[in-house]
């Protein structure tokens, strides 16, 4: 059986951007939102804001959200959401 190459070549990069959403109403609060779906406060979307703004000079291939409002809001605000799975 031939080898196979797993390496990738030098001049190819990647990178892994993790954001966790804004602050939720219920986060406010000091409750467990879990699965509950529980759109972001005003505090939450200036997170939002600031974490676009942080990855603004990122061109994103794919950007996975889970099926909550906040996480999709929160790439939404953030400028990422053209490429949401």
């Amino acid at each position: 059986m031939p080898a196979v190459s797993t390496s990738i070549p030098s001049s190819v990069q990647s990178q892994l951007v993790l954001m966790r959403h804004g602050e939720s109403m219920w986060n406010d609060l000091k409750l467990f939102t879990g699965d509950v779906d529980i759109p972001l406060t005003e505090k939450g979307v200036n997170e939002a804001l600031a974490g676009g703004r942080a990855v603004s000079e990122i061109d994103f291939d794919i950007v996975f959200t889970s099926r909550l409002v906040r996480a999709k809001q929160t790439a939404l605000i953030a400028g990422i959401e053209s490429n949401c799975v």
